[in-house]
This record gives structure tokens, sequence and C-alpha cells, in this order.
């Protein structure tokens, strides 16, 4: 990739791996997965707008809060069985580059439960090319939508407007709040 063009198809293929990789990994409970995917310096902002700075931060944060055990519960506490199945779907991508060795993405996800859609939002992205090859630098998960008989029906509180992208030629990816790291 140079300064001004697309990212070339080996890039794509890398940055669409690490995305399928985080939600293969929070589906499936199998954390170990997303050892490799973060920059040391990356930052993740929740949908409760709680940001998480630093890889090893990162990482802590997802294997400690077990969302998986999390909608068991609540499930189970509603008097419902548990969800079979809790699967991300990732849809709509769109990559830009946004500086030598980085690339913005915007993609779309949804997740599929035994209630059918279950929520949707979308993941703002921000990829840097390391040594080791691309990382996740920052990734922003907002969520737009949770569905009246979710079995995630706690993230409800954090729900936002949908987020469009400006038109062409120019960023999405939000900035930071002043004072974040």
């Amino acid at each position: 990739m140079t300064a001004g063009t697309g990212p070339d198809a080996r890039d794509v293929m890398e940055i669409e791996r690490l995305a399928a990789t985080y939600t293969l990994a929070v589906d499936s409970g199998d954390y170990s997965r997303l050892d490799s995917i973060w920059s040391n310096n990356a930052v993740l902002r929740v949908p409760s707008g709680a940001e998480v700075a630093g890889r090893t931060a990162i990482l802590d944060r997802i294997k400690g809060q077990d969302v998986r055990r999390i909608v068991r519960e609540n499930a189970v506490a509603a008097g419902r069985e548990p969800t079979a199945v809790s699967r991300h779907h990732l849809t709509t991508r769109h990559l830009a580059p946004s500086g030598v060795g980085r690339i913005d993405a915007f993609l779309y996800y949804l997740v599929i439960t035994d209630a059918g859609l279950d929520h949707a939002g979308t993941y703002e992205d921000t990829y840097v090319r390391t040594d080791a090859g691309w990382a996740i630098a920052q990734r922003h998960i907002r969520l737009e939508f949770v569905a009246p008989n979710s079995y995630y029906d706690f993230l409800r509180q954090w729900v936002q407007p949908p987020f469009t992208p400006p038109s062409s030629g120019s960023t999405w990816i939000e900035p930071r709040p002043s004072g974040s790291t």
C-alpha cells in the first residue's frame, strides 16, 4: 500500500482475518485467539464509552468479562432457556488508507442468537502495519440496535443513533474524546 492508494489485496485479506479472528474468539470463548490481533498501544472503546488502553489491558478486559457467562446467567434469571447460539456476522466493510502503514475501516456487525437478530452496530477501526503484520490499533464498538427479545438486553442502555459515514474522500473515524489516551 502506498499513500493515496487503496490497500492491496494482501492487506485487505489480512485485515479481514483480524476482524474475523475477533468475532470468532468472542463467539467461541477462545480468547487466546485475541493475543496477536492488537497493537501494543491499542485502544478499545466499548459501547458504554469506556476506553481500555494497551494490548494487555484489552486482553484482560475481554478475558475477564465473560460475556457468554453473563448472557447465560441473565437468561436463566429471566426464566428463559439460554441461547444455543450467539454469532457475530460482519457485513459491509469499507477500508481507506489514512497514512503510511495505516488503514481506517468501518464494518457493520450483526449478532444472531435464538432470538434472531439480537443486536447490531459498527466497528470503527484503525489498523497499523507492525513488524509482525497488520494489527488493530483502535476499535470503537458502536451499538445501534438491541432487539426487544435480545439475550443481550443489558446492552440496551448504550444504544446510540446509527452512525453514517461522511461523504467519499473524508475520514469517518471519530476522534477520541480529549484527554483520552
